[in-house]
């Protein structure tokens, strides 16, 4: 009896611990930036490089992710970001960056804000990633 309890009560500090290691991404959807009397000038978006350089030193420190997008859209990643010149020494991790978000299920469907905003209390911290003309 007393080892069921004691397991239940580590599988219990386990579940709370974890939740309190969740961490929010708000991403852009943004896809239009529209300037001059409504010349687009621009494709705008979130900055891979600054997106997924902060996801994996979150996830590599234990954390979990959720992912949200105004109206649940996948993010937009800015295609200037891509360039080489943005990933020096790191094309590698650039190669991995890429197939992230191709391939990764929460990032291509987020959550939208408004489920986020409900469940506030689950997250122990925010990231906005930059990138140019987010909305």
């Amino acid at each position: 009896m007393k080892i069921k309890l004691l397991l239940m009560i580590m599988l219990i500090a386990n579940i709370v611990q974890a939740q309190n290691k969740k961490v929010l991404f708000v991403m852009s959807a943004a896809d239009t930036l529209e300037l001059n009397n409504g010349k687009i000038l621009r494709q705008p978006g979130i900055f891979l490089n600054e997106f997924y350089l902060a996801y994996k030193a979150v996830t590599e420190a234990g954390y979990i992710v959720d992912f949200a997008a105004p109206n649940g859209i996948v993010p937009t990643i800015d295609q200037e970001s891509i360039d080489d010149k943005y990933w020096k020494e790191n094309l590698g991790i650039k190669a991995e960056a890429l197939s992230f978000i191709k391939t990764d299920s929460l990032f291509n469907h987020p959550k939208t804000l408004e489920e986020t905003l409900e469940s506030k209390s689950d997250y122990i911290g925010l990231i906005i990633p930059g990138g140019q003309g987010n909305d």
